[in-house]
């Protein structure tokens, strides 16, 4: 699977990009034949959104979830899909 995490208003560091990717990373499980997992991270005043798609062989699964940081935002959006 390929990944392409990136941030708006967010530098993603690369110890949060490895603790996105071990997140989606377990996804495959769940939905099999996933190609591709595009993670787009945010940053408001006091709102961190992460809005994660689901690239499969015929379909495409999206999530996006607000929290107070991006971390709890990552898990819900993973929770969500």
């Amino acid at each position: 699977m390929r990944y392409i995490i990136s941030g708006h208003g967010v530098a993603v560091t690369p110890a949060f990009r490895q603790m996105v990717e071990r997140k989606v990373g377990k996804l495959p499980r769940i939905l099999p034949k996933i190609i591709e997992a595009k993670v787009m991270l945010s940053a408001e005043k006091y709102r961190r959104t992460a809005h994660i798609t689901l690239v499969a062989k015929r379909r495409i699964f999206s999530s996006e979830e607000t929290a107070g940081d991006l971390a709890a935002a990552v898990d819900l959006a993973v929770d969500a899909l």
